[in-house]
């Protein structure tokens, strides 16, 4: 089982939008995943209407409310954290596991708050930090390889 995990970040002023879904279930599709979800900031409930109808137009995005939830939906599966951070194993060094769920921190807050011990940590070694999308799409191509 492969899978994939998106943070909804909180953003001040505006909501996550629609291309951020789709760029999230396109990314999950073209490498294979089977199962892509993505984990509900409380703050966007209420800036984004369309959270309810992403389903429709996206219904292999699975919506939970919080990281534990979504980690129970796949007992048994290890999870790695993909976040910019020096302590975290370096993607060259990594070795992906066969069966795996990846998880990316929001654009605006990263993996802020998540236990170290949920699993393992992977770092892309850049110069600057990149956007969830691009870190994904990183991470997921090095697994193909």
């Amino acid at each position: 089982m492969f899978g994939v995990c998106f943070f909804a970040g909180e953003y001040r002023a505006t909501s996550v939008q629609r291309p951020t879904f789709r760029d999230w279930s396109d990314l999950g599709k073209a490498f294979g995943a089977d199962v892509i979800m993505w984990v509900t900031d409380p703050s966007q409930e209420e800036l984004n209407p369309a959270y309810p109808f992403l389903d429709v137009q996206y219904p292999n995005l699975i919506q939970h409310a919080d990281l534990s939830s979504a980690m129970d939906s796949t007992p048994g599966v290890p999870w790695v954290f993909v976040e910019n951070d020096p302590q975290a194993i370096s993607l060259v060094d990594f070795t992906h596991p066969t069966d795996v769920v990846y998880c990316f921190g929001s654009d605006a807050k990263g993996l802020d708050g998540v236990d170290r011990s949920l699993g393992d940590w992977v770092s892309i070694p850049t110069v600057s930090a990149l956007w969830a999308n691009q870190t994904a799409a990183v991470v997921l191509s090095n697994r193909q390889f």
